[in-house]
C-alpha cells in the first residue's frame, strides 16, 4: 500500500506572503483522515539577487491510520517588494488632517505629532515603521520645523525606504 499523497506545489510569491501561504494538500485512497505534519524548513538567502530575497524550502510527511507515510518538499521563492509598492502617510497639510498646535495628540521626542498620529510607510497594508527590517526594507524619517508664529508651525516629515540589496542600499 501507497502512503498518502501530498501535493507540493512550488511557489512564488512576495516575501510579506509567506506567512498566509497554505500548506500543501494531502489525501488518502484509504483513510478519509490521514494527518499530515511540518518537519521543518531550510532557507536560502540570495543577498545580491535584484528580483528574490530567498528560497524557502518545506518539508512535510504525511501519514495514514496504517502507518504508511509519505513526504514531500515544497519549494517558495520569495520576491522583492518593488519600492514603488510602498504607500507613504497622507499629508497633513490640508483639511481634515490639519494638526492644532495645542491638539491632544501624541508626540514623539521632539515634540512633533508621533507616527500614531500621523501613520507609517506600510507595504500592503503591513507598517515598515519602526520594526526590523520588513522583506528587506526599512525606514525612518526626518522632522524639519518651520516657525510661521507662536502657534502657527509647519513640520515637514520626509520618510527614507532603504532596500538593503547587496552591500549598498538602494
Amino acid at each position: 500500500k501507497f502512503g498518502p499523497t501530498i501535493v507540493c506545489d512550488s511557489d512564488t510569491i512576495f516575501c510579506n506572503e509567506l506567512d498566509s501561504l497554505p500548506p500543501p494538500e494531502f489525501y488518502d485512497n484509504c483513510d478519509p483522515n490521514p494527518v499530515m505534519y511540518f518537519t521543518g524548513q531550510d532557507v536560502e538567502k540570495f543577498n545580491c539577487d535584484p528580483l528574490y530575497l530567498k528560497r524557502v524550502t518545506r518539508y512535510y510527511r504525511a501519514i495514514d491510520y496504517n502507518g504508511a507515510s509519505s513526504t514531500c518538499a515544497q519549494v517558495i521563492m520569495l520576491k522583492r517588494i518593488p519600492l514603488d509598492s510602498v504607500v507613504y502617510p497622507h499629508n497633513f497639510n490640508r483639511r481634515p488632517y490639519i494638526l492644532a498646535c495645542n491638539g491632544n495628540y501624541p508626540k514623539d521626542s521632539d515634540g512633533h505629532p508621533s507616527t500614531d498620529t500621523t501613520g507609517v510607510p506600510t507595504v500592503h497594508g503591513f507598517p515598515i515603521y519602526p520594526s526590523s527590517p520588513y522583506c528587506n526594507l526599512s525606514a525612518d524619517y526626518e522632522d524639519t520645523e518651520i516657525l510661521l508664529s507662536d502657534c502657527k508651525k509647519k513640520v515637514i516629515r520626509i520618510w527614507t525606504v532603504v532596500d538593503w540589496n547587496c552591500v549598498n542600499p538602494s
